[in-house]
């Protein structure tokens, strides 16, 4: 008997919002197992935290595809790959995501990518 597991996907949209003051990440999103999620982080504000602005994580053997556009970033933007599957940044650009930088602000911090992530052609990701 054989039999066929499709990975779950699931789409994850943040946009317009004003995340200030936390003690930890503002954003912290984390796909592992065998899961597939397509995630847009929208003109959103990110400020006063006190690690990352954002923490994307993708592990196990899930599919991570992302849109990040528009936002206010006051601490780093990170991205911590460790999947066998894929990790994908519309218009991220070169290895440090130099295009990305260019589609979001930074009043501080930066990008830091740990592993590889896969610059795609906007519109790549699933996403509504």
């Amino acid at each position: 008997m054989s039999s066929s597991l499709a990975k779950t996907r699931r789409n994850q949209v943040l946009e317009s919002n004003r995340l200030t003051d936390s003690t930890g990440q503002g954003v912290a999103v984390t796909v592992g197992g065998d899961s597939t999620l397509d995630l847009a982080l929208r003109n959103n504000v990110i400020t006063g935290t006190n690690s990352a602005a954002a923490r994307i994580d993708a592990a196990g053997t899930s599919d991570l595809c992302a849109e990040i556009t528009g936002n206010t970033f006051g601490a780093n933007l990170e991205f911590v790959e460790s999947t066998t599957g894929s990790f994908r940044v519309e218009q991220f650009g070169n290895a440090m995501g130099n295009l990305l930088a260019t589609l979001n602000t930074f009043t501080t911090g930066s990008i830091v990518v740990s592993g590889t992530v896969e610059s795609v052609a906007d519109g790549n990701c699933l996403i509504p």
